[in-house]
């Protein structure tokens, strides 16, 4: 059986989070007693103990516990159920047809009753629409910050544990080790001094107002544009190396 709960919206099945109610035996059950009748030779075990009939004739034993009945199952609460208390009770059918339903871009959505219906997504405000567009080319900024900077015919790594080695280069400035071999993007090595440490730092402060730049470029066009989402950013970047 499955849930919806409107404060969560999610979805909940009972095998997995517990049943509300559980069956336990009644615990205000009290056994039932009878009277037994012993015929001579003949016992009964009450309480543990053995009740032999040691006389010439029957004898009645009377409020002997009869246990050939058994406590009434009662339902109680379960206190280990994680199903919330709003959540309203829905059909595994109807379950899968809410997940189809989500998957063709249908929202799920509780009713007045907290009954859980598909209803149409809305279309995105304007302004969904640019804060989406804007987040593109700023991932895109965010892409070519770690495509390399060319320092003469090298091109040097730029992503953000290589800054910090490099930066670390530049603090040691004039005490930097002698023959430090400083592996390039095409692979090849090349001796590292203060002065291209230096060069590569810069280079990569440089990168980096170039894109915020040109970042900015285009989310302005982005936004005077009627369709912000049909904006192309492709153009205007720095190049990156092996482009």
């Amino acid at each position: 059986m499955y849930y919806y709960s409107q404060q969560t919206r999610g979805f909940y099945n009972a095998e997995i989070h517990g049943s509300r109610l559980i069956s336990i035996p009644d615990p205000e059950w009290v056994r039932p007693t009878h009277d037994v009748v012993l015929m001579p030779r003949e016992f009964v075990i009450i309480d543990g103990e053995r009740v032999v009939n040691d006389t010439d004739g029957p004898i009645t034993i009377p409020d002997v516990p009869d246990y050939s009945v058994g406590p009434p199952l009662v339902e109680v609460a379960n206190q280990d159920c994680k199903i919330p208390a709003d959540a309203v009770e829905i059909t595994e059918e109807y379950h899968q047809e809410l997940l189809a339903g989500a998957a063709q871009s249908k929202r799920i959505e509780p009713d007045q009753s907290g009954y859980p219906v598909l209803v149409d997504t809305p279309e995105p405000t304007r302004e969904e629409v640019v804060d989406k567009a804007w987040l593109a080319i700023k991932a895109e900024r965010d892409r070519r910050k770690a495509g390399g900077v060319q320092v003469g015919e090298k091109w040097f790594h730029s992503d953000d544990s290589s800054r910090i080695q490099q930066l670390g280069l530049v603090m040691m400035g004039a005490t930097m080790p002698e023959d430090i071999m400083w592996k390039t993007m095409d692979g090849s090595f090349i001796e590292m001094t203060p002065t291209l440490a230096q060069a590569i730092f810069s280079a990569a402060a440089n990168l980096d107002f170039e894109l915020f730049t040109i970042a900015e470029t285009h989310r302005v066009a982005m936004e005077a544009s009627e369709a912000p989402s049909d904006y192309d950013f492709s153009g205007g970047w720095p190049l990156a190396f092996e482009e």
